[in-house]
């Protein structure tokens, strides 16, 4: 008899266990309309039927050595930070971004040189560039 109130409790203890440790992985997948877009949003599908309303985007410090080209399903796009990551170069598709106003990429020691894509995004207007 002294058993089953223990019993009862560790499947109870269980179940809440399993429960907790299940909601947040449900969480970090799915992409949440409130929450500022992660470092892998351009790679993570959760955030795939999104990207194309996306108007500000900040990928700054996410370690990145290299801009994805699905950061030209950002349409709507007007102002993309890129500082502070480990860039030399930006994707042609970022020519497809027709409303992009403002650009940083300040921090990107391997940007040696303007990035040739910058001369056929012609809606920039604010242009934010390692000094050289």
């Amino acid at each position: 008899l002294q058993q089953r109130p223990l019993t009862i409790a560790c499947a109870v203890g269980a179940v809440v266990l399993y429960l907790a440790l299940r909601k947040p992985a449900a969480r970090a997948v799915e992409a949440d309309d409130d929450a500022a877009p992660p470092c892998d949003v351009l790679t993570n599908p959760a955030w795939a039927p999104r990207l194309s309303t996306l108007a500000e985007l900040s990928l700054a410090g996410c370690g990145l050595t290299e801009l994805p080209e699905t950061i030209g399903a950002c349409v709507s796009l007007k102002k993309l930070d890129l500082a502070k990551n480990d860039l030399a170069d930006l994707p042609s598709s970022l020519e497809n971004l027709k409303k992009l106003e403002i650009l940083f990429v300040l921090g990107n020691r391997r940007m040696t040189k303007v990035p040739a894509v910058l001369a056929r995004v012609a809606s920039l207007t604010r242009l934010g560039t390692p000094r050289r």
